[in-house]
C-alpha cells in the first residue's frame, strides 16, 4: 500500500462557488434521471458502497430542482440554436420582406410504446422541431393522456389531492405528433424571431394539413419537402402492397384472368407435371439426398406429397380448401427443434431397425405417381423390391421406450393392441403411409417408431385412398 490519500471533488472547494455549481445530492439525482432510474435503485446503490443515502423527501426536492434546471437550460440551449440558424438563414439572404429569417425545420414525433400500424394508444408523445443547418433543436413538447394520480382516484370518483398534473392531454394518440408541431410553428416568432418557411418530414399528411389550417405565418404557406429516407421506405411499402394484391397469403382471390384463359393455364400446368417412366425413375435417382436436393425441393414444390393427405381426406366437404391451399403454397415452416431430432436420428433408428430385424433399407428420392403426376411421396428408404420404411423419432420421448410413450400418452399417433404397437387409422400419419404405398407401388410399410430406449414396428399393409383425393 503506498499510504496515499487523495480527495477528489466534484465541484469548486470555495463555498463562493459559482452559479453553476451544484451539489452532490442533486448531482447524485441528476444521475439517477440521466440513467432512467429512481430513488429505489439509487437507495440500493448507496447500500452496495455504504455511502449515506438522502430522505425520499429530500430526493424528491432534488428532482424538482434538477427538472426545473433542466428545462430552463434546454428553453437556452433551443434559443442560442435558433440565434445560429437565423445569422446563417442572413447570411445567405434567405428573410422576408420585413427582414425576418426564413429557415428550413426537420420535424418528427415519438410516442411511449410502437405501434407497428395498429393499437395508436400511447399514452404519451413528443415531437420536436430541428434546424437543419445547425442540426440543433429548436423547440420540443410533449403530450401526456396519463397522470398516476389522477388515476388512482378514477374507480372511487374521489377528488384527487392537489399535485403537479402531466395530464396535457385527451385527444387521440396519433394527434400528438400533429399539436406539438402545429405550436412549435406558432410560436417561432416569439420565441426566436424567425419562420420555419420549408419543413423536411415523413409522409405523414397531417402535420402539413394541420400547418395549413392554423396559419402560423399569415397567408405565407409553409412548403413541405419529403423525408428522403420516408420517401424511399413508404415508396418501397406502396410497392409490397401492389404485389400483396396477386401473391401471397392475402392476394385478391379472384384469377386475374378470364375464365377460358384460367382454364387453359391450369391445363398447361398439368401437362408440364407429367413425366415419362425413364423421367420419374431418373428424378427418384436424382433425389435421393431428399432435403439437401435442390432438385428435390423443386419437385416437391410443385405437387401435393403424401405428408398432406391425412389433412385432405379428413376434410368435410363442407369445408373450404381456400385456407389449405393457401397454407401449401405459401408455408413459412422451416422447421423446430421437434423436426431437427427426427432428422438428425431418423439414420440411426435405420441402423438399428436393421440390425434387430435382418433387412437392408436403401435410399430413395422423390417419387411421382405414374397417373397422377401432381402427387409425390419421399419415403424414408426402401427395402427389398416390395416394402419401404417410415421412421418417427419423437423428441418428447428421449427418455422412455416407445411402449412407455404410447402408455403415457406422449405419442399419440399410436395405440398398444395386446402387446404390439399399432398407428392409428385415423392419425394423419396413416393416411401418410398409405399415399406412399400407393405412389411407389408398394404393398407394405414397415411403420417404425424409434427412442434412445428403444424402437417399435408395425407392417402396415397397402388400401387404396387415391379415391378419396
Amino acid at each position: 500500500m503506498c499510504a496515499i490519500e487523495v480527495k477528489l471533488t466534484t465541484e469548486n472547494e470555495d463555498h463562493q462557488a459559482t452559479e453553476n455549481a451544484i451539489d452532490i445530492n442533486h448531482s447524485a439525482t441528476l444521475a439517477c434521471i440521466s440513467a432512467g432510474i429512481g430513488y429505489s435503485e439509487l437507495e440500493e446503490i448507496s447500500a452496495a458502497i455504504n455511502m449515506p443515502m438522502m430522505a425520499y423527501e429530500t430526493y424528491a426536492a432534488n428532482e424538482a430542482d434538477v427538472a426545473a434546471i433542466m428545462c430552463q437550460t434546454a428553453w437556452k440551449t433551443m434559443g442560442e440554436a435558433a440565434v445560429e440558424e437565423a445569422s446563417l438563414a442572413r447570411a445567405l439572404g434567405e428573410v422576408d420582406s420585413d427582414g425576418i429569417p426564413c429557415i428550413t425545420v426537420v420535424t418528427d414525433g415519438a410516442w411511449s410504446k410502437r405501434s407497428y400500424n395498429v393499437n395508436y394508444d400511447a399514452l404519451s408523445g413528443v415531437a420536436c422541431i430541428i434546424g437543419q443547418r445547425t442540426g440543433k433543436l429548436l423547440f420540443l413538447a410533449v403530450r401526456n393522456k396519463y397522470c398516476s394520480i389522477c388515476a388512482r382516484t378514477v374507480g372511487s370518483k374521489s377528488i384527487p389531492s392537489e399535485h403537479l398534473c402531466f395530464r396535457n392531454w385527451a385527444g387521440p394518440s396519433t394527434a400528438m405528433e400533429t399539436d406539438i408541431i402545429a405550436e412549435g410553428f406558432k410560436r417561432s416568432l416569439d420565441m426566436h424571431g424567425i419562420k420555419y418557411t420549408r419543413m423536411v418530414g415523413d409522409g405523414d399528411s397531417s402535420v402539413y394539413r394541420k400547418l395549413k389550417e392554423v396559419k402560423p405565418y399569415g397567408n405565407q404557406l409553409v412548403e413541405k419537402v419529403e423525408c428522403r429516407n420516408h420517401l424511399l421506405r413508404n415508396f418501397s411499402s406502396k410497392l409490397r402492397e401492389l404485389t400483396n394484391q396477386d401473391y401471397g397469403p392475402n392476394a385478391n382471390n379472384n384469377p386475374d384472368m378470364t375464365h377460358e384463359e384460367y382454364a387453359a393455364e391450369q391445363e398447361k400446368f398439368l401437362k408440364d407435371l407429367q413425366k415419362s417412366p425413364q423421367q420419374i425413375t431418373a428424378i427418384e435417382e436424382e433425389t435421393r439426398s431428399q432435403s439437401a436436393s435442390q432438385k428435390w425441393k423443386q419437385e416437391r414444390h410443385l405437387r401435393l406429397t403424401a405428408s398432406n393427405f391425412g389433412e385432405i381426406c379428413r376434410m368435410r366437404s363442407t369445408t373450404s380448401c381456400q385456407n389449405m391451399v393457401k397454407r401449401l403454397l405459401y408455408c413459412t415452416f422451416k422447421g423446430n427443434r421437434y423436426t431437427r431430432w427426427g432428422t438428425e436420428h431418423e439414420s440411426l433408428a435405420i441402423e438399428e431397425f436393421e440390425l434387430k430385424y435382418g433387412f437392408t433399407v436403401s435410399k430413395c428420392g422423390f417419387f411421382i405417381d405414374k397417373t397422377h403426376y401432381y402427387l409425390g411421396a419421399s419415403p424414408d428408404g426402401l427395402i427389398d423390391n416390395n416394402a419401404l420404411i417410415e421412421v418417427k423419432c419423437p423428441a418428447n420421448c428421449v427418455d422412455v421406450s416407445p411402449e412407455e410413450g404410447i402408455e403415457r400418452k406422449l405419442i399419440k399417433f399410436a395405440e398398444m393392441k395386446q402387446n404390439k404397437m399399432y398407428l392409428k387409422r385415423t392419425h394423419p400419419y396413416f393416411y401418410q403411409v398409405q399415399g406412399q404405398l400407393a405412389i411407389t407401388q408398394k404393398d407394405v410399410c414397415f411403420f417404425v417408431i424409434w427412442t434412445p430406449k428403444g424402437i417399435m414396428v408395425e407392417e402396415v399393409i397397402k388400401i387404396s385412398i387415391l379415391r378419396s383425393l
